[in-house]
C-alpha cells in the first residue's frame, strides 16, 4: 500500500500570482488555525471586504512547520484588489509577491499534514530544487462543511531551481 500512496503523490512546480490579503499574525498551536480563520472571515465581512480566493496560512519555512504550542504563523484571506478595505491594530492588509512554489495536495485531516510536508520536502531535494522563504497551506475545502477525511489542502513551498 505504501507504494500505491507514493505513486499517487504528485508535485507541481508553478508560479502563484501576487495577491493582497487580510492577515493576522498568530502565536499558538496549529490547531488554532481554523478558529483564527473564522474570526478573520467575520472581520472581512464586517469591513465589506470581497474575498478573492481560498484562505491560507503562511509559515516562516517548511522546516518550521512542526507541532508545538508556540508556533508563529499568519492566517490570511485573499481580497479583491479593489476591496477598499484598510487594516487595523489586529488585521493587516498586506501584499504577497508572485512566487515559484512546489505544490502538493494533502487529502484528509490537517493533523496528518506533516506526512505531506515530508514527502514534498523529499521530492524538492531529490529533484534539484532548494527551499527559500515561507511555505503556505491553501485550504480548498471548508472544515465546517466537509468531514476530516474529505478535507483538501494544497501545501506550497517556495523553491529555487538549483539544477542550473
Amino acid at each position: 500500500m505504501a507504494e500505491t500512496e507514493q505513486e499517487e503523490f504528485e508535485v507541481q512546480v508553478k508560479e502563484v500570482p501576487s495577491l493582497t490579503a487580510a492577515a493576522v499574525e498568530y502565536t499558538g498551536p496549529y490547531e488554532d488555525i481554523g478558529k483564527v480563520l473564522v474570526d478573520l472571515f467575520k472581520w472581512v465581512l464586517i469591513h465589506r471586504g470581497r474575498v478573492a480566493t481560498y484562505p491560507m496560512a503562511v509559515f516562516p519555512s517548511a522546516a518550521d512547520r512542526k507541532p508545538g504550542e508556540n508556533n508563529v504563523f499568519e492566517v490570511c484571506i485573499p481580497l479583491e484588489v479593489d476591496s477598499g478595505v484598510t487594516g487595523d491594530k489586529e488585521v493587516k492588509i498586506k501584499g504577497f509577491d508572485t512566487l515559484t512554489v512546489a505544490a502538493a495536495r494533502h487529502e484528509g485531516p490537517h493533523s496528518k499534514i506533516g506526512e505531506t510536508y515530508g514527502k514534498l520536502l523529499s521530492w524538492i531535494e531529490e529533484s534539484g530544487y532548494g527551499t527559500v522563504g515561507p511555505c503556505r497551506e491553501v485550504y480548498l475545502t471548508n472544515p465546517t462543511q466537509f468531514a476530516e477525511d474529505d478535507l483538501l489542502t494544497e501545501v506550497q513551498v517556495v523553491v529555487i531551481d538549483k539544477r542550473h
